[in-house]
C-alpha cells in the first residue's frame, strides 16, 4: 500500500486545516498530494472546493488549497 502524502502548511508545515462555517462550527480535515479531502471528525464534513478560504491548525496562516506546498 502506498503511504499518503498530505499537503502543508506553506508557513509551518502543519498537515491539519480547518473551515469555519457559519453557526460557530470549525470542521478540520488534511488534504492528500492528489486533492483527497480527509475529515478529522467522519460524522462533520463539508463540501471545500479549490476556492474555499481554509486556515492551518497550527499557525495563522488561511488561504485555498492551491496555495498549498
Amino acid at each position: 500500500m502506498k503511504e499518503l502524502k498530505w499537503r502543508k502548511c506553506p508557513l509551518c508545515g502543519a498537515w491539519s486545516f480547518y473551515i469555519d462555517i457559519p453557526g460557530n462550527v470549525i470542521i478540520t480535515f488534511r488534504i492528500t498530494n492528489t486533492g483527497e479531502i480527509t475529515f478529522t471528525c467522519h460524522d462533520r464534513t463539508y463540501p471545500i472546493t479549490d476556492q474555499t478560504r481554509i486556515h492551518c491548525l497550527s499557525c495563522s496562516w488561511s488561504g485555498t488549497i492551491d496555495d498549498l506546498d
